[in-house]
C-alpha cells in the first residue's frame, strides 16, 4: 500500500521484486511550546543511558513513520532494503552488483537505533498512520494558552510585531529605493530592532523609547525626501545633498531645469523666471599677507 514509484530500478535483496518508494508523511512541525514541553522532558528524563534511548525514540518518530510507510509499500523488505533507500549513505555497495552489499559499520552497531526501530515498526501506509503533528491538538493548547494570558502579557508579545509592522510600513515606500540617507537610517532601525531584547520588555532596564525614537526620525526623514521628491521629480542627487546641507549648489542640466520648473510654477502666468525678492552681493578680494610689526 502507498506506493509512488520504483526506486533506481533497485530490487529487494531477499525477493528481488522492485523496491519501491514510499508515500511518507510530511516532517513534523513543531511550535516553540512543543519544543519547551520537549526541553522539559528531557531535563527531567536526566542523563542515564536508559534515558538517552528515550530521547532518541522521541526524537525518531518521523524515522519511524518512514519505516512504517517503506513496510507497507514493500512487505518483503529487510533493514538493508529500507537504508538503501533512506540513507545511502550508510550502505556500501558491491562494485560486481549493485543490489548487493553491506551496512556502514555505524549501522552495525550493537544496540543501533535504527535495528531496534525497524523491528518494532509495523506495515502501515502513511494514510492510516496517526499523523506525526496533531493540528487539532496543538490548536487546543493554542487557545487554552491565550485563555489564560493576561493582557499585559499579551500586548508584550504583540509588542515586536508593531514594530516589525512599523518598519515594514516605512521600509515599503518607493523613496527608500533612491535616497541614501532613508535607506541608511531605515537599516540602522532593522539593527536595533534585531538586538533589541525583547524577552525582558516590562522589567526596569529596558525601554523601548529609543526605538521610538529612531522610527520618529526616520519618519521625519521620508517625509522630507518624499516631499522635496515631489517639488523636483527625480533629482536624487539634489535632494540627497539637500538633505544633508540645507543649502545646496545646483549643477547645470537637469538640476538647473527642475529648479527652473519649480519657481516657476509660483507665478504660472509669466514665462519668465519670477523677479527676486531679496539682494545679496558677494565681494572677492586678493589681500597680501600684512606685514608684522615689530615688537618694541
Amino acid at each position: 500500500e502507498g506506493l509512488l514509484h520504483p526506486f533506481n530500478d533497485l530490487t529487494l535483496l531477499e525477493t528481488g521484486e522492485p523496491l519501491w518508494v514510499p508515500k511518507t508523511q510530511e516532517v513534523g512541525f513543531m511550535t516553540e511550546d512543543m519544543l519547551r514541553e520537549q526541553e522539559e522532558i528531557f531535563e527531567k528524563l536526566g542523563t542515564s543511558e536508559d534515558a538517552t534511548k528515550v530521547r532518541a525514540q522521541m526524537q525518531s518518530a518521523h524515522l519511524l513513520s518512514d519505516m512504517q510507510a517503506f513496510k507497507a509499500a514493500n512487505p518483503h523488505a529487510i533493514l538493508e532494503d529500507f537504508v538503501r533507500w533512506h540513507s545511502p549513505r550508510d550502505w556500501i555497495p558491491d562494485n560486481d552488483n549493485p543490489n548487493k552489499g553491506t551496512l556502514s559499520q555505524r549501522m552495525l552497531e550493537e544496540g543501533n537505533l535504527w535495528q531496534e526501530l525497524w523491528k518494532s515498526a509495523q506495515r502501515i501506509p502513511a494514510a492510516r498512520q496517526s499523523p506525526l503533528f496533531k493540528c487539532s491538538l496543538e490548536g487546543e493548547k493554542a487557545f487554552h494558552y491565550l485563555e489564560h494570558l493576561s493582557v499585559k502579557d499579551l500586548f508584550k508579545m504583540l509588542l515586536p510585531t508593531m514594530f516589525l509592522i512599523a518598519y515594514d510600513t516605512l521600509v515599503s515606500h518607493p523613496v527608500t529605493k533612491n535616497i541614501k540617507q532613508v535607506a541608511s537610517g531605515l537599516e540602522m532601525l532593522m539593527k536595533e530592532l534585531t538586538k533589541f531584547p525583547w524577552n525582558d520588555i516590562g522589567s526596569e532596564n529596558v525601554s523601548c523609547d529609543g526605538i521610538i525614537q529612531m522610527i520618529r526620525q526616520n519618519e521625519l526623514l521620508i517625509g522630507k525626501a518624499i516631499s522635496l521628491l515631489r517639488k523636483l521629480p527625480k533629482q536624487y542627487s539634489l535632494v540627497e545633498k539637500l538633505l544633508e546641507i540645507p543649502e545646496s549648489q545646483v549643477s547645470d542640466g537637469k538640476e538647473r531645469e527642475s529648479v527652473f520648473e519649480l519657481f516657476s510654477s509660483v507665478a504660472p502666468l509669466n514665462d519668465s523666471f519670477p523677479p527676486p525678492t531679496t539682494r545679496e552681493f558677494v565681494l572677492q578680494t586678493t589681500c597680501l599677507r600684512p606685514t608684522p610689526v615689530p615688537a618694541r
